[in-house]
């Protein structure tokens, strides 16, 4: 007797979040929740690094860990995680910072300017930092970025016409 296993189809998917949340609504909408916001967050920084223009050929990176970062490697196979020694940092364009590492990038952040490696992270205030490149924060409607043009413009990065509007610095 032969069985035949059905595939995960997003429809399955979606209909099984459905029901578990029809079940017992308090726990269906926290996962949901959290699994969209922190996949739509890794969606979006991995999009955006499509639309740089100007990087090093490298692979995207992950310093650090927070729900998105681990959102990020979930998602994405062919991601690096960069180590506290940055021995592995000459393998990355770009480098999604994870809240975490917020402290330890104000110290070692210069390196990722000098590697003309892009930086990303969505934690306040890293724009402001002189290693930095690209903050991520949620607007109202859509992802917001406020940018380091001066590090921006030393490293020759440019945003796509897709993604500059949504610079709002």
């Amino acid at each position: 007797m032969k069985f035949k296993f059905f595939k995960l189809t997003k429809k399955f998917l979606i209909f099984s979040i459905a029901f578990t949340y029809l079940i017992n609504p308090t726990i269906g909408f926290a996962f949901n929740y959290d699994y969209d916001e922190y996949g739509l967050y890794s969606e979006f920084i991995f999009s955006l690094s499509q639309n740089l223009n100007g990087m090093k050929n490298g692979k995207f990176c992950v310093f650090g860990n927070d729900q998105i970062s681990k959102s990020i490697l979930l998602s994405y196979n062919h991601v690096i995680e960069v180590s506290e020694d940055l021995k592995n940092i000459e393998l990355c364009n770009i480098v999604y910072v994870a809240s975490n590492k917020q402290k330890t990038f104000k110290f070692i952040g210069k390196k990722f300017i000098e590697n003309k490696i892009v930086t990303i992270a969505n934690y306040n205030g890293f724009s402001l930092d002189e290693n930095s490149m690209i903050e991520i924060q949620l607007g109202r409607r859509n992802f917001e970025l406020l940018v380091n043009r001066k590090n921006l413009k030393a490293n020759n990065i440019r945003f796509s016409p897709i993604i500059s509007n949504l610079v709002i610095n």
